[in-house]
């Protein structure tokens, strides 16, 4: 559903480009995949709410999920739209570090190195994390040294072309976050959890993540 943020300019600088809503869809069911009942949600990077929307329509209650988001204009965005939801309007790094949550799902934003902070921050509240990043991340010497020292990548989905984000524009007029990379979407889980056998990095057929083409 494209939501209506009532003229709102957009900020190219704070990474204010939302997830398609076939692919946060998409995501949403993934995560009920793994979590039945009603697990407590993070989505420290909520935007205009198109993973939230994903989340519910997989079936998770609005009140099992926390949605962080750092600029106020949007979280009034995130109050209007879904009443019930916990809306905390903040930079997602000044969450109170003794929150604990079951699972994390966001949309990394990915200027100057924060994926590899958001990867680190998710498993610092859960241990499980279900995130959007660039495909090239993962085989960054950066990601690997800072996040995969703690943590391991139990399944990832790679989507089919470069997925147009609904987006900002920076200071130069330039259109940001549209198209410009390769996405995966990856599960990450803590190696703190009890090891389980046989858990293996798999890929989701690739026809799962495409677009829907309109007929």
């Amino acid at each position: 559903m494209q939501v209506n943020l009532n003229g709102l300019e957009l900020v190219g600088e704070l990474s204010q480009w939302f997830t398609p809503d076939w692919l946060a869809e998409r995501i949403g069911r993934a995560v009920r995949q793994h979590f039945t009942g009603t697990p407590r949600i993070l989505e420290p990077t909520a935007g205009d709410g198109a993973l939230v929307a994903g989340l519910i329509a997989a079936g998770f209650p609005v009140e099992c999920i926390t949605a962080v988001e750092t600029d106020p204009r949007l979280c009034r965005v995130l109050r209007e739209r879904f009443p019930g939801l916990e809306v905390v309007c903040m930079q997602a790094q000044l969450l109170d570090p003794a929150l604990r949550f079951d699972v994390v799902v966001g949309n990394t934003p990915y200027e100057n190195g924060q994926d590899v902070e958001f990867a680190n921050l998710a498993l610092r509240y859960a241990p499980v994390a279900y995130l959007v990043v660039r495909s090239e991340l993962l085989q960054m010497v950066s990601f690997h040294e800072d996040v995969l020292s703690h943590a391991e990548v139990t399944w990832e989905a790679r989507c089919v072309g470069r997925p147009s984000f609904r987006g900002a524009q920076s200071k130069s007029g330039k259109k940001t976050g549209s198209g410009l990379f390769e996405v995966t979407v990856a599960r990450l889980r803590g190696l703190a959890l009890p090891k389980v056998e046989n858990v293996e990095t798999c890929s989701i057929p690739v026809e799962y993540w495409r677009k829907p083409t309109k007929t």
